[in-house]
C-alpha cells in the first residue's frame, strides 16, 4: 500500500525504526559520555576527600604538637621558676659565704692604722705608707725625719721602720690578698699578679715600657727570676730595679684594686 505521499507503509516503518535506532545510539553515546564524566567527577571528589582527610590529619597532628609544646612550655616554665628560686637562694648563700671568706681574709691579712694623720697603715705588721702629696707617684720607701719625730712623740713605744724590703713585703701581702679576693669574688684581675712574697710581680701584656721580660721559676735553692720572652712583668719591689718599673707596678696594683671595688659597687677615691 501507498500513502498519500507516494511511499509504501513498509518504507515508513523502516524509516521510523532507523530513526529510533539512531536516537538510541545517540542516547547510549551520551550515556557513556555522561558516565565517564560522572566517573571522572567522582574520582576527583574522592581525591579531594582523600586530600581533605590528609589535611585534617596533618592539622590534627599540628594541634597535637601544639598541645605537646604547650605542655612542655608549662613544664619548662615551672622548672625555670624552680631554678630561679634555687638561684636566688644560691646567690644569698654565696654572698653570705663570700662575706665569711672575706671576713676570714681580713683576719689573715689584717690592715691596721699605724698613724692615721700620716696615712700610715700596716698589713700583717708590715708598714705600708701611702703617698701624702700629689707629687709622689708611689709609696714612700722611708719616712721623713719630722714624721718619725711626731710618731715618737705620739707613742714613744711605737717603732716604725719603713724601708725598701718592708714596703716590698707589704706590697706582696697586698698582692696575695687581692688575688685571693678576686678568686673568691669570681672577678678576673685585669693585671694578673705573681705572688712570691717580697719579690712579687704584676703583669701587663700590652705595655710599651721597655725592660726585661721576667718570669718566676723555682730553683733548687728557692724561687728566682729569669729573663724570658714572656709578657712584661713589673716588680712590686724597688731594690735593684728601675724605679719607673716599680712605680708602674704599684700603679697597676692600684688599678686592680680600683676595678675590684668598682665591680663590687664600692666607690674609690684613690
Amino acid at each position: 500500500m501507498r500513502n498519500g505521499y507516494g511511499c509504501s507503509e513498509n518504507n515508513g516503518t523502516a524509516f521510523k525504526r532507523r530513526l529510533a535506532k539512531v536516537r538510541t545510539c545517540a542516547y547510549v553515546s551520551a550515556l557513556v559520555v555522561l558516565t565517564a564524566l560522572w566517573s571522572a567527577a567522582q574520582a576527583a571528589i574522592d581525591a579531594r576527600r582523600t586530600a581533605l582527610a590528609e589535611r585534617r590529619a596533618t592539622l590534627q597532628a599540628g594541634h597535637n604538637i601544639l598541645d605537646e609544646e604547650d605542655a612542655y612550655y608549662i613544664s619548662t616554665s615551672d622548672q625555670i621558676s624552680d631554678l630561679e628560686s634555687s638561684r636566688a637562694e644560691l646567690i644569698v648563700s654565696i654572698d653570705s659565704r663570700r662575706a665569711d671568706v672575706l671576713q676570714l681574709l681580713s683576719s689573715i691579712y689584717p690592715i691596721t692604722p699605724v698613724s692615721a694623720p700620716h696615712l700610715l697603715f700596716a698589713i700583717l705588721g708590715m708598714p705600708m705608707p701611702v703617698p701624702s702629696s700629689g707629687e709622689e707617684t708611689g709609696p714612700p720607701l722611708s719616712l721623713p725625719a719630722s714624721v718619725v719625730e711626731e710618731l715618737a712623740e705620739m707613742d714613744p713605744e711605737l717603732t716604725v721602720d719603713v724601708n725598701e724590703d718592708g714596703v716590698a713585703a707589704a706590697l706582696g701581702y697586698v698582692a696575695q690578698l687581692l688575688m685571693l679576693m678576686s678568686r673568691y669574688l669570681g672577678k678576673r684581675l685585669v693585671y694578673p699578679v705573681t705572688c712570691v712574697g717580697s719579690r712579687s710581680l704584676i703583669r701587663d701584656g700590652i705595655s710599651d715600657i721597655s725592660g726585661p721580660r721576667m718570669c718566676v721559676t723555682r730553683f733548687a735553692s728557692g724561687y728566682g727570676h729569669l729573663l724570658m720572652p714572656f709578657p712584661l712583668r713589673f716588680p712590686l719591689y724597688a731594690r735593684g730595679v728601675d724605679e719607673r718599673r716599680f712605680l708602674y707596678a704599684v700603679y697597676l696594683l692600684n688599678k686592680n684594686i680600683e676595678l675590684v671595688r668598682v665591680t663590687e659597687l664600692l666607690l674609690s677615691s684613690h
